[in-house]
């Protein structure tokens, strides 16, 4: 039985390990302006999984930013 309690932790772990390690990599990268960092910090905290995916597949981070 303890067996079956431990696999999950070898699952989750890793995403969490992974999903802290995103957040200091936007928090830290200087390409994403402040705006944007706060939009990303918020997504990968409220969306958790969906918001690892989404941050993952989008090409340009800077996703606030107005282009003309």
């Amino acid at each position: 039985m303890s067996v079956l309690l431990f696999v999950p932790f070898l699952i989750v772990i890793p995403i969490l390990i992974f999903y802290v390690y995103l957040i200091i990599k936007v928090i830290q990268d200087p390409n994403i302006n402040d705006n944007s960092k706060i939009f990303w910090v918020i997504l990968l905290l409220v969306g958790n999984i969906i918001g690892l995916i989404v941050y993952l597949v989008v090409p340009d981070k800077n996703i606030l930013s107005s282009k003309k």
